[in-house]
């Protein structure tokens, strides 16, 4: 028995099985989703009715700022300052708001903390959004209190641009670095899963054989070292028709799908 025909066996065995039929078909499929299921579940939770949220200030200088800072997502009431949290944990148990937030007296001195008060709902994304309008109106507020006005306030919102540019030979041109090592990432991720996970069928069809005994056959046959290389060419073909049947229908489904790319994005 030779090495080629080893290998050919070996190739045909495995083209020919269900796991080889349905990995190549659902493999772009799951990879389509981690990208695709994300950014349709964020763009369902932008698009969600308008949260209903009780904001009490105890300051009595940030709730408007607060307010503006969340925007048209959340609607936001604000109450006053003596009324008792019993009423306000009542209506948010029967339903009344969706969350209500008290800003401490202390807070602008640093001496408190705001509270966020819900059921467990609204997740990171309103807990993100309270945090940075009640962060952000707590600066601009210290900054009026210590005299700096909207003008010089507005300057600071400004940021600063920063740009990096590659000089050769040839001149200048807009650096790759970010590109570059993000490309490399993901080859060398890549690269990883493709011998980590065609290495371990190797190992598995190995270990198969060996317990049905029929490596035994074999090796009346066939030397040890034609028998592995068989094994490891024929095992390297399925994967590299598995890569490029992947790489066909990637292809295929984003110029099927390139209309609505832009949606998307």
């Amino acid at each position: 028995m030779s090495l080629s025909l080893i290998a050919q066996t070996e190739y045909k065995r495995r083209i020919r099985s269900k796991w080889f039929l349905l990995t190549t078909l659902l493999a772009p499929v799951l990879l389509v989703a981690m990208f695709v299921v994300p950014i349709f579940f964020f763009t369902i939770l932008d698009d969600a009715d308008t949260a209903q949220i009780a904001l009490v200030d105890e300051t009595g200088r940030l709730a408007d700022a607060v307010t503006e800072g969340l925007g048209e997502r959340y609607e936001v009431t604000t109450t006053d300052a003596e009324v008792p949290r019993d009423s306000l944990r009542a209506d948010l148990l029967r339903g009344g708001r969706d969350a209500y937030v008290v800003l401490p007296a202390d807070l602008l001195d640093g001496d408190a903390d705001a509270v966020l008060y819900n059921q467990g709902g609204g997740g990171i994304t309103q807990q993100g959004d309270l945090r940075r309008a009640i962060r952000d109106a707590a600066e601009g507020e210290r900054l009026r209190a210590a005299g700096l006005s909207e003008d010089v306030m507005a300057d600071l919102d400004r940021g600063v641009g920063f740009t990096v540019r590659s000089v050769s030979e040839e001149g200048e041109s807009a650096d790759m670095t970010g590109a570059s090592f993000m490309v490399g990432y993901a080859m060398g991720s890549f690269m990883f899963f493709v011998v980590y996970f065609y290495g371990l069928m190797v190992l598995r069809g190995v270990i198969e054989e060996k317990a049905n005994r029929i490596v035994e056959v074999m090796a009346s046959s066939v030397r040890p070292f034609d028998l592995v290389v068989g094994k490891v060419l024929g095992i390297g073909a399925v994967g590299l028709t598995q890569l490029v049947a992947w790489a066909a229908l990637i292809l295929g489904g984003l110029f099927a799908l390139g209309s609505l790319l832009p949606l998307f994005m």
